[in-house]
């Protein structure tokens, strides 16, 4: 009996197209890394803008086998950096991280940081944070303390702000689900403010305190847009994935569906801003 199966399957293999059997075989392999969260479920902000961004991207790629993992940062940085075919996804590019990776164009596109204050704040002692720096509203109000994610870039200039707070105003987390951490620990009070993207604490608040509305500013010197990057080892093989990879968002950026994948996860109020802000983004790129 197991002969005769041994003999059937030789037989299928045997009439199969040889496409078929060795269609892997000629294709190139990488492995795109995704930084985990462990606090909470997988969120749609996870598997919404960016994933759908990157499958279309993905569908124009069929010579390329790629894997997913979902791993912390150190972990990524450490494959990336000491591998060939290897990237990590959704990242911001900054001029220290440009020494490690070759970056793709901007991939994801992101409301500019906002100041969410936690609800203990009085609202009217919040009215006088307008316009203000987080550097301005620290050295007026010196109780106050603000989340920092260590591992994150905030943009060139806010990021240069943070460094130079005291020490004892921050309040510092370097896990790979910090940011779900900081979302939570900033509805429970265990500080003061935290930057964060609009997109994502509308969201993230939500699972964690549904019925807690946060107040929040734009602080001085914050970029309107801020871009997600995949960012891959540095290697001929990498900058060939990463080529074919800028071509393939060249073709996407006009398309109705580029924009929904985006607005589909920001609130009506910041819609106008966004498609505005998109509009001055597109003038930038290619036909």
């Amino acid at each position: 009996m197991k002969t005769r199966a041994r003999i059937i399957i030789c037989i299928i293999l045997i009439t199969l197209p040889a496409t078929k059997i060795f269609a892997d075989v000629n294709k190139n392999s990488f492995t795109l890394y995704k930084i985990g969260n462990a606090t909470l479920a997988k969120s749609t902000i996870d598997d919404s803008t960016e994933a759908l961004v990157l499958k279309m991207i993905l569908q124009q790629l069929p010579e390329y086998d790629i894997n997913f993992r979902d791993v912390d940062y150190d972990t990524a940085f450490n494959n990336i950096t000491t591998g060939d075919n290897a990237c990590l996804r959704n990242l911001i590019k900054t001029p220290a991280r440009d020494e490690y990776f070759i970056f793709s164009q901007p991939q994801t596109l992101f409301l500019g940081l906002r100041v969410y204050f936690s609800p203990s704040i009085n609202s009217d002692y919040m009215n006088n944070f307008e316009q203000l720096s987080i550097s301005e509203i620290i050295d007026e109000n010196p109780e106050l303390h603000i989340g920092i994610e260590g591992n994150r870039a905030y943009g060139n200039h806010i990021s240069k702000k943070l460094e130079e707070l005291p020490s004892v105003n921050k309040f510092m987390r370097f896990e790979s689900d910090g940011e779900n951490l900081m979302i939570a620990m900033l509805l429970k009070g265990r500080f003061d403010m935290l930057l964060e993207y609009p997109e994502v604490m509308d969201f993230k608040s939500r699972q964690i305190l549904p019925d807690v509305t946060l107040r929040s500013i734009s602080p001085k010197g914050s970029e309107p847009l801020i871009y997600g990057r995949l960012a891959c080892s540095q290697s001929d093989a990498s900058s060939q994935f990463i080529k074919k990879f800028n071509n393939a968002l060249d073709k996407i950026y006009h398309s109705d569906t580029y924009l929904s994948a985006h607005l589909a996860l920001i609130k009506k109020p910041h819609q106008k801003l966004f498609t505005e802000l998109f509009s001055d983004f597109l003038i930038q790129q290619p036909n």
